[in-house]
């Protein structure tokens, strides 16, 4: 191996392996602790391959600790998760290789777990500087591979030690600064590449088609407070976020306004919205009440099922949702949760109810928050005529805490006057809210993303009385507090609104653009009634880019779904299921069968026993790979077309030699002429021909022509008993 090419294939390996730390370095939930042991690895590697390729005890003593990590890694997926668990056995895969000699094939491994690494950083939302990341990787993977072309080309041009140099053989010069220009030249290229591709891809953030490149623009979703102050424009986010199916619904279609509540927020400050805890839930039948002390807790259960007081004044309806990232602000269902059952979820995952007796779901869970889980929900309106007819004497029901906390505003005098001129003709608090939410989704306010700039104190006054436009935020806080001027106790509501329904599957597609804040209004003996008052904006024309990012969200977001729940969630409830449904098709063409392979006779040691097989299975198979590898293999050499002719005819020859009855396999070609001499007497002509111009051919560099090498043939047949 020529010296040049083996510094030039270590430096681009190492700084290859270098770009898919610093990738997994760019990912939030990482962030600079992966360096640390890269670097440690980098300093290390040269130091490391000397050990291994010259003591043996090395490799003796490694190959122990990776067979028993290897037997760990089904801890860290239970512990870490699984996309976490796959990006720590990569990470050891790559630090196996850097403290290990190398040949093509580690070479080649080294730059696949390099790929990984960047891919595991792109799948998790990455800092910017991944693209800069990105443009080192793909440097650093052209230098490699040449490198390594290179590396082999040089390692071919070495002869075995046996092997003597024709005579008329010359070394090639004059190459290296030919090579030199060649990379460079083509690393240009790479990087011209990849500024062209990142600039004219049609991406959802950025690019030449119609978007800008703002890093620091909000985005529609889900945030940990709702500020009103400030303002600018807000994009559209079209990432599909939930799957949702109505399987008791016909077409899994659902008739009425989709909902999907997380959590509440009902105490106002300084132009912004937070939680806060109330003494009860103030639904009709809730808590019973004595005076104002309530007896009994309505909210039941935790863990894998969550439940309430059942409404029987509304019927209930079931969801099946799957929900990739659920918030951290509560679990995501169609108002008004009754109950939440967890299908699929994390080991360990656990579903409560939130302190504030708000009917917010919480979710707790270590690692990736995604789960698939079943809601029944209480749905209906009800009749508008008893919510007119019922009492607005808050101060009696209400304890003095709750009473204040939901109705403070802050708003100006005017604002007031003004809240109390569009509800002057309203008989009933149920039509006070109505006036106002009318008067805001009329043409005198404008539904907009493009906000104008609010200021912090007074921010919903300046919207209602001189902006008056906005997004629902502002909508939802105008009716909310307007209403709490008039000592009418109301909240907000943060979640979903709608979804988008697909034929396909009979399934509603819920994405970031429809998070969405609307109003509760506490009407008593009803409990809380949503008002919405957020002018309906029909959607613009969808572009080209803009359907084809909709539909391969939701086809990411279905990909997913399917990857949990079918591989990752695979658990023995699921295999019986669909053992069970398998049988009884089964059983409907064989009859008779079903009995005999019915899994409810399966018992569980069963399971437990074929758990354990495939377990060792695994691990046997790891040994095996892991034994086979470590292996010292023959090096090999590139022979010339004369050298491999040269094989063929040798070949034929100890095939010759058998048919005759001679022990010739492992002999020399001086063997096989005295083994002949030794047995049948005399000169062998043929067999000294032949065997002559294969010693010439293969060790000698002589030229042995295709033309030449059938003539030889020729001659091998002539040899006789």
């Amino acid at each position: 191996m020529r010296k040049p090419a083996g510094i030039g294939l270590r430096t681009a390996s190492l700084l290859l392996a270098l770009s898919g730390f610093l990738a997994l370095a760019s990912v939030r939930i990482y962030g600079g602790i992966v360096l640390a042991p890269a670097l440690v690895l980098l300093a290390l590697s040269p130091i490391a391959e000397r050990l291994d390729a010259r003591f043996s005890v090395y490799r003796t003593v490694t190959w122990p600790l990776t067979l028993a990590y290897f037997c760990f890694v089904p801890f860290t997926v239970l512990t870490f998760g699984l996309l976490d668990a796959v990006v720590l056995l990569v990470i050891f895969i790559q630090a196996y290789l850097l403290l290990h000699t190398k040949d093509v094939r580690q070479y080649h491994h080294l730059a696949l777990m390099a790929l990984f690494m960047v891919l595991a950083a792109l799948v998790q939302g990455p800092e910017p500087a991944i693209g800069l990341v990105l443009v080192l990787y793909l440097l650093c993977t052209v230098w490699t591979f040449i490198a390594l072309r290179l590396h082999a080309d040089a390692a071919a041009c070495v002869a075995p030690p046996h092997v003597s140099q024709s005579p008329d053989a010359e070394p090639r010069r004059g190459l290296h600064w030919r090579v030199g220009v060649s990379v460079v030249m083509i690393s240009a290229g790479v990087f011209a590449f990849t500024a062209a591709f990142f600039i004219l891809t049609p991406r959802t953030e950025a690019g030449l088609f119609g978007r800008e490149i703002q890093f620091d623009r909000p985005r529609t979703g889900f945030t940990e407070r709702v500020d009103l102050a400030g303002g600018g424009a807000v994009e559209q986010d079209t990432t599909a976020v939930m799957h949702v199916e109505f399987p008791d619904l016909p077409d899994g279609r659902y008739p009425g306004p989709m909902y999907w509540r997380t959590t509440t927020l009902n105490q106002y400050a300084d132009s912004e919205w937070s939680r806060r805890g109330l003494t009860d839930n103030l639904e009709s039948q809730g808590i019973a009440f004595v005076g104002r002390r309530r007896t009994g807790f309505p909210f039941g259960g935790g863990g894998e099922h969550v439940s309430r007081f059942h409404n029987q004044s509304k019927h209930r309806v079931r969801q099946l949702i799957y929900m990739d990232d659920v918030p951290e602000r509560g679990v995501p269902c169609l108002d008004l949760v009754h109950e939440v059952t967890l299908v699929a979820a994390p080991r360990g995952a656990r579903l409560y109810w939130d302190g504030s007796l708000d009917f917010t779901v919480g979710f707790e869970t270590v690692g990736a928050r995604r789960m698939t889980y079943e809601v029944w929900s209480e749905v209906g309106e009800s009749d508008p005529s008893e919510l007119r007819a019922a009492s607005a004497d808050y101060e009696a029901v209400l304890a003095p805490r709750d009473f204040q906390l939901l109705t403070s505003h802050e708003l100006l005098p005017e604002t007031e006057a003004l809240a109390r001129r569009v509800t002057a003709d309203a008989a009933s608090v149920f039509d006070q809210a109505l006036r106002l939410q009318q008067w805001l989704s009329g043409p005198a306010f404008t539904y907009t993303l493009d906000l104008p700039l609010l200021p912090r104190e007074y921010a919903i006054d300046v919207f209602i009385n001189q902006t008056r436009r906005g997004h629902c935020e502002l909508f939802a806080s105008a009716l909310a507090l307007m209403l709490r001027s008039l000592g009418v106790p109301t909240r907000v509501v943060s979640g979903f609104r709608g979804g988008e329904y697909i034929e396909g599957n009979q399934s509603y597609t819920v994405r970031a653009s429809d998070a969405h804040l609307w109003v509760e209004m506490l009407i008593l003996g009803h409990g809380w009634v949503i008002f919405d008052p957020s002018p309906r904006v029909e959607p613009d024309a969808l572009g080209q880019i803009e359907r084809f990012s909709r539909s391969f969200s939701r086809f990411t977001l279905e990909m997913k779904m399917f990857w949990y729940q079918e591989i990752i969630g695979f658990d023995r409830a699921m295999q019986l299921e669909q053992i069970r449904g398998f049988t009884a098709r089964l059983a409907g063409f064989v009859p008779g069968i079903g009995r005999w392979v019915e899994p409810k006779s399966v018992s569980r040691g069963a399971f437990l026993s074929v758990r354990v097989l495939l377990f060792g299975g695994f691990v046997a198979a790891l040994v095996f790979w892991i034994a086979t590898a470590s292996r010292p293999k023959r090096p090999r050499y590139a022979f010339t077309r004369d050298q491999a002719r040269a094989g063929r005819l040798y070949r034929r020859v100890l095939r010759r030699m058998r048919w005759h009855g001679l022990a010739a396999t492992g002999s020399t070609a001086e063997e096989l002429l005295e083994s002949w001499k030794n047995r049948r007497g005399g000169d062998p002509g043929p067999l000294r021909e032949v065997l002559d111009a294969y010693n010439a051919a293969r060790f000698g560099g002589r030229p042995l022509t295709r033309k030449h090498y059938v003539a030889l043939l020729r001659r091998l047949r002539t040899l006789r008993d």
